[in-house]
C-alpha cells in the first residue's frame, strides 16, 4: 500500500537537561595587618568574659573567660597588676583602703585569681567589668592572634573577638562553714562580771565573722522563786543583743546562783553557719 501523500510533519524536540552552572569561587579570605582569616571562622572564636565567683574561702575572686585559651592579658603566669585587664572602677572596689599592684595570677590560660585583704570593698553582686582590648584568643584555628598588630580584628572580618563586659560577683556554690570557739573562764568571782571569748573562731575569710548568742537554759541553784524567770528574760535579751566576739555577763545576771546553758553560731559574710558549740557558765 502507498504511503499517504502529504508534508511531512517535524519530529518533536529531544529536551535534554540544563547544564549546571559552575559555582563561583568565594572571595580570598581578608586580611587586617597582614593576617589571613582561616576559612569558616568568620564568627567564631571570641574570648567571652564567664564567670566571677568568689572561692570556697572567700579570700579570692575567680574570673573565668572562654572558651579558647587565652592570651592571658599578655601577663603570663607571674603575679601582676590588675588594672591591665579591669577599670579603674573595679579595682578600686577590689583594693579597698589597701595596695593592690599585685593582686592577679593567671591559675590558667582561662581562670584568673584576684585575690583580696582584709581591706577589700568587694561584696555580693558588685559589678566587675573587664577593659575592652586586652584579653584575646590565643590562637584560632592555628592563627595565633599575637602576631598581629590588632589581635582583636586579626581575622579580618570586623568582629572584635577580645573579651569585654561586665558581671556580679557571686558567691561560691558550696563556701566553707566557719568553726565557732568559746573560751570560758575557769575561774569566777560574785564581784566581776564575767566575759565568754569567741576570738579564736575562724572560717570568715576576709571578712570579720558575725555571732549569732543564744541561751539554752537557766538552772537555778537554790530556790530563787520568780528570780530564775526575770534571769532568763534578762539574759536572753543580753545575748541575743551581742554581735561581736565577747559576751560580757553583768554581776546580777551571772552565776553562781544559777547555772546558764549557752550556745554560740558564727557566721560567714558569705552567709555560710558554723555548728553550734554549747558551754555552761557555773
Amino acid at each position: 500500500t502507498p504511503a499517504p501523500s502529504g508534508p511531512l510533519l517535524p519530529s518533536s524536540p529531544t529536551l535534554l537537561p540544563p547544564t549546571p552552572s559552575s559555582s563561583v569561587p568565594s572571595a580570598p579570605p581578608s586580611a587586617t595587618s597582614g593576617v589571613l582569616a582561616p576559612p569558616g571562622m568568620a564568627a567564631e572564636g571570641a574570648s567571652l568574659f564567664l564567670s566571677a565567683s568568689l572561692d570556697a574561702t572567700g579570700s579570692k575572686l575567680l574570673l573565668s573567660f572562654g572558651p579558647l585559651p587565652t592570651n592571658q592579658a599578655n601577663m603570663g603566669s607571674a603575679p601582676g597588676d590588675c588594672s591591665i585587664f579591669l577599670t579603674s572602677v573595679t579595682v578600686s572596689k577590689i583594693v579597698g583602703a589597701g595596695s593592690g599592684e599585685r593582686d592577679c595570677i593567671w591559675l590558667s590560660p582561662t581562670v584568673v585569681q584576684v585575690s583580696l585583704s582584709s581591706t577589700s570593698a568587694l561584696r555580693e553582686g558588685d559589678v566587675i567589668t573587664v577593659r575592652a582590648g586586652v584579653i584575646h584568643p590565643a590562637e584560632i584555628g592555628g592563627l595565633r592572634l599575637a602576631n598581629a598588630t590588632r589581635p582583636c580584628f586579626a581575622l579580618g572580618d570586623g568582629i572584635d573577638r577580645c573579651a569585654r563586659g561586665n558581671l556580679s560577683v557571686q558567691l561560691p556554690t558550696n563556701p566553707l562553714r566557719p568553726t565557732a570557739k568559746l573560751t570560758v573562764p575557769t575561774a569566777t568571782s560574785v564581784c566581776d562580771p564575767m566575759k565568754v571569748s569567741a576570738h579564736n573562731s575562724v572560717g570568715g575569710g576576709v571578712r570579720p565573722l558575725s555571732f549569732a548568742w543564744a541561751l539554752e537554759s537557766v538552772v537555778p541553784r537554790v530556790n530563787e522563786g520568780n528570780a530564775v524567770s526575770r534571769i532568763t528574760i534578762g539574759l536572753r535579751s543580753l545575748l541575743s543583743s551581742t554581735t561581736g566576739p565577747e559576751l560580757i555577763i553583768p554581776i546580777h545576771l551571772s552565776p553562781p546562783l544559777w547555772e546558764l546553758n549557752i550556745s554560740l553560731q558564727v557566721v560567714s559574710f558569705m552567709t555560710s553557719r558554723s555548728l553550734p558549740v554549747f558551754a555552761t557558765l557555773k
